[in-house]
């Protein structure tokens, strides 16, 4: 069943009884501080500088004085990441880099989509082939 003009309020905000269905989902080019990804992953700052150099999370520091850019995407929920970014990141090394090869729509075998969005559905293992296939690719 759709919704009517009638189920929306007369000011444009979205009715109390649809709230539980609105879904913050981050926009694809989304990025955090160190501060922010803290707060949405509800842990400590330095778990995110550990969880970066240990290559669970993507964030790199750009020329700029910003500190480290870490996308949104790649976060799930509270404490959880999407799966499979470890192994990227051994293949790909470079965090932006993998961000890149993440992010970029491809072919896979069933369809053509971006690797984070596969990786989101647990379909690791065709994204790691991928991945490496992709990182011996001169440029």
């Amino acid at each position: 069943m759709g919704l009517l003009s009638d189920d929306w309020s007369d000011d444009g905000r979205i009715p109390d009884s649809l709230a539980p269905f609105i879904v913050d989902e981050p926009l694809e080019d989304e990025t955090l501080t160190v501060s922010e990804a803290a707060d949405r992953l509800n842990v400590s700052r330095p778990t995110i500088y550990k969880w970066i150099a240990c290559g669970k999370l993507l964030g790199w520091s750009p020329s700029t004085k910003r500190g480290h850019v870490i996308p949104a995407e790649q976060i799930v929920s509270p404490g959880k990441l999407v799966e499979g970014l470890p192994e990227i990141l051994e293949i790909l090394k470079n965090h932006e880099f993998a961000w890149v090869f993440l992010t970029q729509e491809m072919p896979f075998a069933d369809e053509v989509t971006r690797p984070i969005d596969k990786l989101k559905r647990g379909e690791v293992d065709e994204v790691v082939g991928t991945a490496a296939g992709w990182g011996a690719t001169p440029a």
